[in-house]
């Protein structure tokens, strides 16, 4: 697999953008073996390097604390 896409695909993965930048990721993943599911929390610690006016964050099933 690589980072390039031909004709009929998506992109394999998209470069973040250079005006915030992740300095440090906290995951806790809680998995429920008997079910095959799992529970997760992320925290992300942001550099940001430019001034800017809109922040899109772009998830699923996200809850925002």
């Amino acid at each position: 697999m690589t980072g390039e896409n031909t004709r009929d695909t998506k992109p394999l993965f998209q470069r973040l953008s250079q005006t915030i930048v992740p300095t440090h990721y906290d995951l806790t993943i809680q998995p429920y073996l008997d079910k095959f599911t799992f529970n997760g929390d992320v925290n992300i610690h942001l550099k940001v390097c430019f001034e800017f006016d809109l922040l899109k964050f772009f998830f699923f099933e996200f809850n925002l604390d």
